[in-house]
């Protein structure tokens, strides 16, 4: 019984201390960014959109197309809440709707 309530503190205690760290904290090294400029497109088709270490380093994808990859040509790739990411402009999803994605 005690190590059971033991435990249940403890699980607590973690999950009050990832949420004291609020959302600056970001695990996902290869998106993690300040601003637009750290953010970078990769890829052999130009759909990856990550950090520029990342990119530089690990961004690789298999050279293939698909319909939908234009699609990336209607948006950016800017650094959002401190993570490099695809703009979701109305265009873009849109875009993305209508090929199939």
């Amino acid at each position: 019984m005690k190590r059971g309530i033991l435990m249940s503190i403890l699980f607590l205690f973690t999950i009050l201390i990832l949420l004291a760290q609020g959302c600056t904290y970001v695990t996902d090294k290869e998106n993690y960014c300040k601003t637009d400029n750290d953010c970078v497109i990769g890829g052999c088709s130009g759909t990856l959109c990550g950090n520029r270490e990342f990119i530089e380093n690990q961004g690789f994808t298999t050279c293939e197309w698909k319909e939908e990859y234009i699609c990336y040509k209607k948006t950016t790739c800017e650094c959002i809440n401190n993570k490099c990411q695809w703009k979701e402009t109305n265009e873009f999803l849109n875009c993305m709707e209508e090929k199939g994605e």
